[in-house]
């Protein structure tokens, strides 16, 4: 380098770092996908971009009234092994918007035909792309995946994400699938409040249907995990059950239980003789309890039956079958409940003006003993 193109790389390095600079957003690279791939298909490796070390092949669906949904997930956890499945299918059964007044209660699935909203430029913003007209795929950073005093890896997933038109409200259904075989799933409430209840407050329901078939239908075992501690003693333990003793149940999510549970299959497990699994980890800031009986329980789970896709439903399929052995369901609800206030919007010569940011609710599913050690750290 000469001592004057020296100076100038350093001018620009100098002017991009002040402050209202332009900043240049680095994109990572998607993998190319297989000529074979049917048009639902998503393959993506990690690092983007590197040598791979880990890896996602995942199919998507959507459909009016149900909006954007998985049909299946993969994970790799090394370029030289198969594919293990981890979901057989995995979306919002419903979404449920009850006003605190007692009505209007919006089933914003199963109650209307809402579509989802066409894939727009600022969408897609810097690094987005099209996996159809209406669902975007983002390879994006996640910030660090692990970090001590002089080491450290940043992390990255993908993401699919689609819009539903739910009328005054927007729903995104968002998907994540991470590089360290992590799965997130999240639902966003925004848009405009209801038109003449505004200023009603009221909360939005995240509704799932999980269906796992961790390595495959059979031998998935489902689990609660729940943290014991008492204020009369230091000492605090945790302890790992069956769900419902074996049997289709419901339970209740505990914040002084850290409430999660897990997905293990009995016949497959790691080099270390561990069964492979995964944690669901709730993302909650309270728990709804409303009139209808489904909102009761934080949690359900059932024995797979291919007519039993309604959540409203849910409490009359629970009837005492074994979970052993069989192909199991989770039911879960999550919820935001909404405030109104200033920012989002006001009355302008009685018209209501404004936007109601997003409000964000899910839960993860997380590897437990799905490797065998510490997964990308040297």
């Amino acid at each position: 380098m000469t001592f004057k193109s020296y100076w100038f790389s350093l001018l620009l390095v100098l002017v991009a770092a002040l402050p209202g600079a332009a900043q240049t957003t680095t994109c990572l690279p998607a993998t190319t996908q297989p000529a074979d791939a049917p048009p639902d298909q998503v393959v993506q490796d990690f690092p983007a971009g590197g040598k791979a070390e880990t890896g996602w092949k995942i199919t998507y669906g959507r459909a009016v009234g149900k909006g954007l949904y998985i049909t299946g997930a993969y994970f790799r956890r090394t370029p030289s092994e198969p594919y293990t499945q981890v979901l057989y299918d995995a979306r919002l059964a419903d979404i449920f918007a009850p006003y605190d007044p007692g009505t209007p209660r919006y089933y914003d699935l199963t109650g209307f035909n809402f579509r989802l909203v066409p894939v727009s430029s600022v969408d897609l913003g810097s690094c987005g792309s099209k996996l159809d007209r209406y669902v975007v795929k983002e390879i994006r950073d996640r910030e660090m995946l692990w970090k001590d005093d002089k080491q450290g890896r940043r992390a990255q997933e993908m993401t699919i994400w689609g819009t539903l038109d739910a009328s005054n409200y927007n729903y995104i259904m968002r998907y994540g699938f991470q590089d360290d075989g992590t799965i997130t799933f999240r639902l966003g409430a925004t848009a405009y409040n209801l038109p003449g209840h505004e200023l009603v407050a009221h909360t939005h329901d995240g509704l799932w249907k999980i269906d796992m078939d961790l390595g495959g239908a059979k031998n998935n075992l489902v689990q609660v995990a729940r943290h014991l501690q008492s204020k009369d003693s230091f000492e605090a333990s945790y302890v790992i059950s069956p769900f419902g003793d074996g049997y289709e149940d419901y339970l209740d999510w505990l914040p002084e239980e850290y409430t999660e549970l897990h997905v293990i299959n009995t016949s497959i497990v790691n080099a270390n003789g561990n069964p492979i699994g995964y944690d669901l980890k709730p993302m909650r800031s309270g728990s709804p309890r409303h009139f209808e009986a489904f909102s009761h329980h934080d949690f359900w789970a059932t024995v797979y039956k291919e007519n039993e896709i309604i959540y409203d439903q849910v409490p009359t399929y629970v009837n005492g079958e074994s979970l052993s052995g069989n192909d199991s369901v989770i039911w879960y609800q999550s919820s935001v409940y909404h405030i109104p206030h200033d920012e989002d919007g006001r009355y302008v010569n009685n018209v209501w003006q404004g936007v109601a940011l997003v409000m964000w609710t899910g839960f993860d599913l997380r590897p437990r003993n799905f490797f065998s050690k510490t997964p990308l750290y040297p």
